[in-house]
């Protein structure tokens, strides 16, 4: 165990593998490297650490530790040249394999980016994008509710409508608490008495709810405004979400019942999979 508290799925742990078959994808976040090892058409042993707030140093000793010894590796990354490089680096040296670091693109497949500039699109939002879509090849509202929170439309046909991006709930907490003093001194010492209705009942509790309610309510919108064919009325697409708070928003959202919401950990690895191929 290194130091960042690795947390490794129990199940997938004590799992035995064919090393031969073994590909490790990397989902490499704002705050957290996701990982998980691609076993013919299964992702095993996966696991995540915190990379924020710790050295290159750090990371690569836990990276060190995976629990596999891959023969192939791809990775999608949002946090910067200086940490991809040094994840293929650590990668290569300890392992002694190559990593192929997969950008987004103007389409792949029938899915195609909807960004007027395709490589702006983030690469972990356009590994959910395909690895949602892959799997429903319908209507879908694809939401990764992390650092940021983003929703992204994508039609049946694979097109790609565009997006959203938001501050998630964390950062939207401290934006509060950095900008408002009094509700800095607040939020730390109430913890309020907890429930299930959505207003809080001290400033800690009025905070975190605030943050979440104005999430769900983009998501909601977004999947009343899906631009449906002409003449036949508002769409109905299903909703993905992944991400760290994404049980927080799937238990807050209020959607017609005929809306479908499936929550998927390791969407982006999913995705991965798929972009990075299967050879």
């Amino acid at each position: 165990m290194s130091v960042f508290d690795l947390q490794i799925n129990s199940r997938n742990q004590v799992r035995k593998f064919k090393t031969f078959f073994m590909k490790l994808l990397l989902d490499i976040g704002n705050t957290r490297i996701k990982w998980a090892c691609q076993n013919g058409d299964r992702l095993e042993q996966s696991g995540e650490l915190v990379h924020r707030g710790k050295t290159i140093d750090e990371v690569c000793d836990a990276l060190r530790d995976l629990p596999a010894q891959p023969q192939q590796a791809a990775l999608v990354n949002v946090a910067g040249s200086t940490l991809e490089d040094a994840v293929v680096q650590t990668l290569s040296a300890h392992f002694g394999v190559a990593t192929r670091c997969v950008r987004s693109a103007a389409a792949w497949g029938k899915v195609k980016n909807g960004y007027a500039e395709p490589a702006q699109l983030g690469a972990d939002r356009w590994a959910a994008i395909v690895g949602a879509w892959q799997q429903h090849r319908a209507d879908i509202c694809v939401v990764d509710a992390g650092t940021a929170v983003t929703i992204d439309l994508v039609r049946s046909d694979g097109q790609h409508l565009g997006g959203v991006i938001l501050a998630g709930r964390q950062l939207t907490s401290d934006a509060l608490g950095g900008e408002t003093a009094d509700i800095a001194a607040h939020a730390v010492s109430q913890a309020g008495p907890g429930g299930s209705e959505w207003f809080g009942r001290s400033t800690r509790e009025a905070v975190e709810r605030g943050a979440i309610f104005s999430l769900c309510a983009a998501v909601e919108r977004a999947v009343a405004t899906f631009p449906g064919p002409r003449n036949v009325g508002p769409a109905n697409p299903r909703v993905i979400l992944t991400g760290g708070d994404a049980e927080a928003l799937r238990t807050g959202l209020g959607m017609p019942i005929n809306v479908a919401i499936d929550h998927r950990p390791l969407l982006v690895l999913e995705g991965l999979a798929w972009l990075a191929g299967s050879d």
